[in-house]
C-alpha cells in the first residue's frame, strides 16, 4: 500500500484533525482531510498535494494536508 486518504466525505463543512503519535499530539488542523503516504506513494497524490519528494528508501511516513485552514 503506498497511500492511505482520510477525507470530509459528503459532509460540507471540514474536519477537525489531531494528529497523535505515540499518545504525543503533533498538532491540529481543520481541513478537507489527510494523506498519509509512503515514500513509493510520493509521487501521486501527494505530491499534487504540495507535499515532498522522498528516496524510495527512506523509512518514514509522509502526512499531508489537503486544503488545510490557517
Amino acid at each position: 500500500m503506498s497511500e492511505v486518504l482520510v477525507h470530509r466525505g459528503k459532509n460540507p463543512s471540514s474536519l477537525r484533525m489531531e494528529i497523535i503519535i505515540n499518545g504525543i499530539l503533533l498538532t491540529t488542523f481543520f481541513g478537507d482531510g489527510m494523506i498519509f503516504s509512503t515514500p513509493m506513494g510520493s509521487l501521486g497524490y501527494s505530491l499534487s498535494s504540495s507535499g515532498p519528494i522522498l528516496n524510495y528508501e527512506t523509512s518514514s511516513i509522509i502526512l499531508v494536508p489537503i486544503c488545510p485552514l490557517s
